[in-house]
């Protein structure tokens, strides 16, 4: 995989190689922040994801930078349009 592509190319990419090779579930490691955002995209994308255990009950934002739960979940909504928009843009 290239360096440096966002969640959704990444899970593109990652889809083209599973079906290459006939995988049919992702072990989805993430940092716990980016892990509902990541999921999220696998599985639309139609990858059935594995989260491994202690992962899925962590914190849902970034605690380390001590960021708000509510300046988290305005980050997340500007990100879900920023990508929404980019691919409405590119049909």
């Amino acid at each position: 995989m290239p360096e440096g592509v966002d969640t959704h190319a990444a899970a593109v990419w990652a889809r083209k190689v599973m079906v290459e090779n006939s995988y049919r579930t992702a072990l989805l490691i993430a940092f716990p922040a980016h892990l509902p955002r990541a999921d999220s995209v696998c599985r639309r994308l139609g990858i059935e994801t594995v989260v491994p255990a202690g992962l899925n009950n962590t914190v849902r934002h970034d605690t380390n930078v001590r960021r708000s739960l509510w300046r988290w979940k305005m980050r997340e909504i500007l990100v879900i349009c920023w990508y929404g928009s980019r691919r409405l843009l590119a049909r």
